[in-house]
C-alpha cells in the first residue's frame, strides 16, 4: 500500500481548506507591511510643503496652492508610496482630501467628472461643457471642505500629449490651485511623462515640486534590496532564506535586474516567492532562487531559456521582451520547400 508523506511545516491532519486558509493568512500578512526606504522621507517632506503652501495660501500669505508630482515608471510603487504617506500626516486625512484615480481614456472633461463623483456630486445634465464642470468641481471642493486632491495614474489625462492638449489641462490644474477663496493642493501620481504638465508653464513651475522615484541600481542598492527580503521572508513570513539568497550578491543582482530596477515590483516579486514557497513546504519552507523562477515566469510568461533566475548569461536578457516568442514556421510553406528541394 502507498504511504503518503505530509508535507513540512503541515501537520499531518491539515486539509486542503486549511492550507488555503493558512496561505491567504500568509499573503495578507505579507501584503499589510510597507518597507520603508529613503524616499520615503523626500516625499514626507514634499507633501509637508505642500501642506504649508496651502496654509499659508489660506492666511493670505500668497494667492495660490501648490502641487506635487511623484513620478517613476510602472511598478516603482508609487500608489502605495503615495497613500502611506498621506496616511501619516494628520493635514491630509479624512475628509481633507479626495482620492482619484484618473480614469482610461481620459479628457480633462472627464477627470473633472471623475472628481465630482468622488465629491459625491452626480451631474445630471450630461452636455456640460467643460469649463462649466470645473466651475462646479471648484465649487463642490470648497463646499465640501476638501483642501487637497491626490489624482493617481495621472497620465491617463494627459492624452497624446500634443501642446494644445498639455495647455488646456496645465490650466485647469491652475483653476484649482489659484482660486483666491479656496486654494487647493494637489498631489498628482504617475508614470514619468506627468513630468511635462509641471514644465512650460512659469506660474506652474513655481508652485510644484516633483519627485521621481528613480530605479533601483546595482551594487548601489544591494543593502536596500537584502533588507527586504529579509523583512518579508524571515519578518513577516516567518520562514527562511537560503543561503544562496540571503548572502550571495549575484542573486541580488538577478533579482534587479529582474524586476527592472523598480522597487515596487521587486516587492511584490518577493512575496509572490514566499507564497511559492509555503505552497511547496509549509511554513517550514525555505525561500531559494527556484521560488524566485517560478515567480519570474508566472509574472513574464518566459520560457525557461529566458529566465533569468535560471540561465548562465542572464545579463543578456531583456525582461520587456521575455513574453515575444519567435514566430513558428508554418507547416505548409515548410512542405512546399522541401518538395522544391528535392527537385
Amino acid at each position: 500500500m502507498h504511504k503518503t508523506h505530509p508535507r513540512p511545516g503541515l501537520a499531518p491532519t491539515t486539509s486542503r481548506a486549511d492550507i488555503a486558509a493558512q496561505r491567504q493568512e500568509l499573503g495578507r500578512r505579507l501584503s499589510e507591511v510597507y518597507l520603508p526606504t529613503g524616499r520615503d522621507r523626500s516625499l514626507a517632506q514634499e507633501l509637508g510643503w505642500l501642506v504649508d503652501h496651502v496654509a499659508m495660501a489660506r492666511a493670505g500669505g500668497h494667492s495660490a496652492g501648490g502641487i506635487v508630482a511623484v513620478v517613476g515608471d510602472a511598478g516603482a510603487g508609487k500608489t502605495r508610496a503615495v497613500s502611506h504617506a498621506l496616511d501619516r500626516i494628520p493635514e491630509l486625512q479624512g475628509d481633507a482630501i479626495l482620492r482619484v484615480l484618473a480614469p482610461s481614456p481620459c479628457t480633462p472633461k472627464e477627470l473633472g467628472r471623475s472628481i465630482l463623483r468622488g465629491l459625491g456630486y452626480e451631474l445630471r445634465q450630461q452636455r456640460l461643457t467643460e469649463p462649466e464642470i470645473w466651475h462646479m468641481v471648484r465649487c463642490q471642493l470648497q463646499a465640501t471642505g476638501v483642501s487637497f486632491v491626490w489624482v493617481d495614474e495621472a497620465h491617463h489625462a494627459m492624452g497624446r500629449c500634443s501642446d494644445a492638449h498639455l495647455m488646456v489641462l496645465r490650466d485647469t490644474l491652475k483653476s484649482l490651485v489659484q482660486q483666491r477663496d479656496w486654494p487647493v493642493g494637489l498631489v498628482i501620481s504617475g508614470l514619468p511623462i506627468v513630468s511635462g504638465l509641471l514644465g512650460g508653464d512659469r506660474q506652474i513651475e513655481r508652485r510644484s515640486r516633483t519627485l521621481s522615484f528613480d530605479r533601483m541600481a546595482f551594487p548601489a542598492q544591494a543593502p536596500v534590496i537584502r533588507e527586504i527580503l529579509e523583512r518579508l521572508v524571515v519578518g513577516q513570513a516567518r520562514m527562511r532564506l537560503h543561503e544562496e539568497v540571503a548572502t550571495d550578491d549575484e542573486f541580488l543582482h538577478r533579482l534587479c535586474h529582474a524586476t527592472e530596477g523598480c522597487l515596487g515590483s521587486l516587492v511584490d516579486m518577493c512575496r509572490a516567492a514566499v507564497l511559492f514557497a509555503f505552497q511547496r513546504d509549509g511554513t517550514d519552507a525555505v525561500v531559494d532562487r527556484r521560488d524566485f523562477a517560478i515567480a519570474y515566469q508566472g509574472e513574464r510568461g518566459c520560457t525557461d531559456d529566458q529566465n533569468i533566475f535560471l540561465v548562465r548569461d542572464w545579463l543578456e536578457i531583456d525582461p520587456a521582451n521575455s513574453r515575444l516568442r519567435e514566430a513558428s514556421p508554418d507547416p505548409r510553406q515548410t512542405a512546399v520547400q522541401g518538395k522544391r528541394g528535392r527537385r
